[in-house]
C-alpha cells in the first residue's frame, strides 16, 4: 500500500509546525513528510512531490545534498528516525538540549528535529 507524502515548507521560525507534522507522522496520525526550503520549493527532479505516493512505513522524505553525484530522495521509516534518537540519546547520556543551527529540509537539520 501507498500514503501520499505530504512537503512542509521550512522557513525560519516554522519550527512548531514542522514539529507538529512530524509528531503526526511519527505516530501514524498524519502523513509522511518532507521538509523542503522556505516557499516550498523543491529543485527539479531533486525532491518528491507533494502528493507523492510512497510505502506504507516511510515517515520522512529527506533530499541529501548529492556528494556524490545528483542529489537524490531518500525515504526514512519510522524505525530509522527512532534508532537514530535512541543512538543520540546514548551518546549524550540522556536527554539534552539542542540548538538547531542548520534548516530543517537539511538532514542533518532534520536529525536536530525528530532526536528532539
Amino acid at each position: 500500500m501507498t500514503r501520499p507524502l505530504r512537503l512542509v515548507p521550512a522557513p525560519p521560525g516554522a519550527d512548531r509546525e514542522i514539529l507538529d507534522a512530524l509528531a503526526a507522522a511519527l505516530d501514524g496520525s498524519g502523513p509522511p513528510l518532507a521538509p523542503v526550503r522556505p516557499g516550498g520549493q523543491v529543485p527539479d527532479g531533486q525532491g518528491p512531490e507533494d502528493g507523492a505516493a510512497v510505502a506504507d512505513g516511510v515517515t520522512l522524505a529527506i533530499t541529501t545534498s548529492g556528494s556524490t553525484g545528483s542529489p537524490r530522495t531518500v525515504l526514512l521509516p519510522r524505525s530509522a528516525l527512532v534508532a537514530s534518537a535512541a543512538a543520540t540519546d546514548a551518546r549524550l547520556g540522556g536527554p539534552a538540549q539542542w540548538l538547531l543551527a542548520l534548516p530543517v529540509h537539511l538532514a542533518p537539520g532534520d536529525a536536530v528535529v525528530y532526536d528532539a
